[in-house]
């Protein structure tokens, strides 16, 4: 990312496939949760004094989500995408001055509680063939996929239900995660990650602290930065740690006014 002053985040709220509306002038916060497998991304996006008319217009719109983009000055990269939830979805309250809306998300949230397949595969049907079949049944929008299956259904295969249980049952036998992230689908080797361009922390380019070495790897603290994200390698150089490794896990929280603007990963060496 740029250099790494200025904070500055905005949010896109509106009906999927619509036109969105664009919210960048006003205090947002947002705690954001990502992780390596198929449980969905949860992000809280609060934004102070939205106006009543954005308000209705959100809470009246059809299949919502939200885009948010985070970053520094005027260079801002996407973070988070996700379906905006039911219950309670956007919620608004009073508090002293400030009129204070929150918005509760869960990325593919959607799709996984509600595509569905049903379909028989004869004898010999390669696994990979199934997988790929599962992969455009859960998402319009297909990301990297890496998934060597030489295995194949000697006796044939037969699915019916929801996509995402399909999608567990073989990558799980092929020892795969998939996850929906930014609206794509993405299977990966279990200890494998991302072919992405590899992220180098160093004090200087915003580590905070010390990492700290873990049973299962390390966890380390950074200035935010989307691409520091699950399933991707993060080369991590400190007095105490010099290792690259693949993050499992990330915490993203932010406040374009005061406090936090971080990235917390857990990850491990590889």
């Amino acid at each position: 990312m740029p250099d790494q002053f200025g904070r500055n985040a905005r949010v896109s709220i509106g009906p999927r496939g619509g036109d969105l509306t664009q919210i960048d002038k006003l205090r947002i916060t947002f705690d954001v949760t990502k992780e390596k497998g198929s449980t969905a991304n949860k992000a809280e996006v609060t934004i102070y004094n939205l106006s009543e008319a954005t308000i209705s217009r959100v809470a009246d719109a059809d299949d919502p989500i939200l885009l948010l983009e985070v970053g520094y000055g005027g260079e801002l990269e996407q973070l988070y995408i996700g379906d905006i939830g039911d219950d309670p979805g956007i919620s608004t309250t009073q508090e002293g001055a400030d009129r204070v809306t929150k918005i509760e998300c869960e990325s593919g949230a959607k799709d996984m509680q509600t595509r569905t397949i049903s379909r028989s595969y004869e004898l010999g049907t390669n696994q990979v063939d199934v997988l790929n079949d599962m992969i455009k049944g859960m998402s319009d929008t297909i990301g990297e996929i890496k998934a060597d299956i030489k295995s194949k259904f000697e006796n044939g295969f037969s699915f019916s239900g929801l996509v995402k249980d399909g999608l567990d049952v073989i990558t799980k036998d092929n020892d795969l995660d998939w996850s929906i992230d930014d609206d794509e689908i993405t299977v990966l080797p279990v200890d494998g990650g991302s072919d992405a361009d590899i992220v180098l922390l160093t004090p200087s380019t915003g580590l905070i602290g010390r990492p700290q070495k873990t049973k299962e790897g390390v966890n380390f603290v950074a200035l935010l930065n989307p691409r520091i994200k699950p399933g991707r390698f993060t080369d991590l150089r400190s007095k105490t740690v010099e290792s690259i490794v693949l993050v499992e896990k990330a915490f993203y929280r932010g406040d374009t006014h005061e406090g936090d603007f971080i990235v917390e990963a857990e990850s491990k060496e590889v």
